[in-house]
């Protein structure tokens, strides 16, 4: 049994808040933003190729011992791709940055019997595979060790590739002997069983994947054809459109939500090829320029993250207030397709007017200086980062204060102010004032009158205040009672 070599101390404890630093290695991938596929190969190497169509590259590996890679799982949040190997019984990883860091994953307790086809719960903690010797095996990503699955109830025969569907609780694998499609509980309860295929081509099936929305089950056949059904057992069989995509002996599938397609590794032709989910054809193969492809089994996607829901800030509206950014929410893997997107690094900013705030970088900020501010979460895994920004939390400035009118009565020695605020404003102060003579500054509403002025030169001095302060530019207004 291979033992663990560091596999649980990289483990997280939760998503941390720090922002993802991107390592220049050089068998990493070549820029971050990007949606790829990974796949395991004949020559013992991992690759990877943009779903853009951009070429790929080699992953780095190093620490590792692949031999005979067969069946690739990801967990995105902890930075890691797990393969199993078929050729010296054990379950590999490595870092999905391209710094290495590889080892073996600790299975004692569990049987590897050449290991293939690999499913992986993050969430449970645990990786799953099929034995040769017609069991289902697991072990803890903590690395703690692993044990045999109780099917009971289902026959195995020489089972080939696993898919979980943690919704419903059940693992599916193939069986190229009898041509089935057998379950079982994830939770060691047994309840196995066989699929009715009814309708379905089932010939040597190689590998299953689940459709995002958890309704239908498919597996690649030796005779390079691609077979359905319904996952709820009734039935409901078929073959699926490859049209335009050259299957060479297709196994292992993966589905991609965001474009409704479906990639596969072709054993006889060095490709990895896609078609359309829905039936429709649509295939072709994928450029994997600068990327290995030989005798590629099994395919797992690595998608950027994908934000739900919307960032809401809380907080006053005066200077001072502190302001809190919500969690922002992520869609999360969707394991029964082998697509992964859990971010691995979340990281908060706060700008004010358009502008970083430098430093601010935590989930909330008091906020002293007049502005719109928001808040920018950005969550990473090694596809790239992906944001989310909050509507704008505005501090206003102190209201303006404009004089609307003086009307001097230069018969009774009366003078009369109208005023107004722009912005918002709880009240004005006011004071009339003699050259070189102190004066009361009085609260005060338009319109404000003064009688009974002695001859002489005057200043009248207007100030709205508000929440945030009074109006640092007052309105003013020279006269002269004769």
């Amino acid at each position: 049994m291979g033992m663990i070599g560091g596999a649980g101390h990289g483990r997280r404890t939760g998503v941390l808040l720090i922002a993802a630093a991107v390592l220049a290695f050089a068998s990493a991938p070549a820029a971050l933003g990007s949606d790829r596929i990974y796949w395991g190969n004949g020559n013992d190497t991992i690759s990877w190729a943009n779903l853009d169509g951009s070429g790929g590259g080699p992953l780095n590996i190093t620490g590792a011992t692949p031999s005979g890679p067969r069946g690739v799982a990801i967990d995105a949040a902890a930075g890691r791709i797990y393969w199993a190997n078929q050729a010296n019984n054990t379950i590999s990883y490595a870092n999905l940055d391209g710094s290495g860091g590889g080892g073996q994953l600790n299975t004692f307790g569990a049987t590897a019997d050449k290991p293939h086809g690999l499913a992986i719960d993050p969430g449970a903690g645990r990786i799953y595979w099929a034995n040769d010797d017609n069991t289902i095996a697991y072990a803890n990503l903590d690395g703690s060790g692993g044990a045999l699955l109780n099917i009971s109830g289902a026959t195995p025969s020489d089972p080939y590739g696993t898919v979980i569907d943690p919704a419903a609780g059940r693992i599916y694998w193939a069986n190229r002997v009898t041509n089935t499609i057998s379950y079982a509980n994830l939770d060691g309860s047994g309840g196995g069983g066989e699929l009715d295929t009814t309708g379905a081509p089932i010939t040597k099936p190689h590998g299953v994947t689940i459709d995002p929305a958890g309704t239908k089950i498919y597996w690649t056949n030796l005779d390079s054809t691609i077979g359905y059904a319904n996952v709820d057992g009734s039935g409901g069989g078929g073959q699926l459109s490859t049209s335009g995509a050259n299957d060479r002996g297709g196994i292992g599938m993966a589905i991609d939500p965001a474009s409704g397609k479906m990639y596969w590794g072709n054993l006889g032709g060095d490709t990895i090829s896609y078609v359309n989910v829905d039936g429709s054809g649509g295939g072709g193969g994928l450029n994997i320029s600068g990327a290995s492809a030989s005798a590629p089994r099994f395919v797992a996607i690595l998608s950027v993250p994908s934000g739900t829901g919307a960032l809401q800030i809380t907080g006053e509206s005066t200077p001072g207030s502190v302001l809190s950014c919500s969690q922002a929410t992520w869609a999360p893997d969707v394991l029964r397709s082998f697509l992964y997107r859990a971010p691995q690094s979340i990281a908060y900013q706060w700008t004010r007017d358009g502008a970083e705030i430098a430093g601010a970088t935590d989930t909330s900020y008091t906020a002293y200086v007049p502005g719109d501010y928001r808040c920018r979460v950005t969550a990473t895994n090694a596809a790239g980062p992906t944001s989310q920004t909050s509507d704008p939390h505005t501090i206003p400035g102190p209201p303006g204060t404009r004089l609307t009118q003086a009307k001097l009565n230069l018969r009774h020695h009366k003078v009369r102010f109208e005023f107004k605020a722009v912005g918002e404003a709880w009240g004005f102060r006011c004071k009339l004032k003699r050259p070189h003579r102190p004066a009361t500054v009085k609260g005060c509403r338009s319109p404000k009158i003064y009688n009974h002025l002695t001859p002489g030169r005057y200043l009248f001095v207007v100030r709205a205040f508000g929440p945030s302060g009074p109006d640092p530019t007052p309105a003013k207004k020279r006269l002269r009672i004769r």
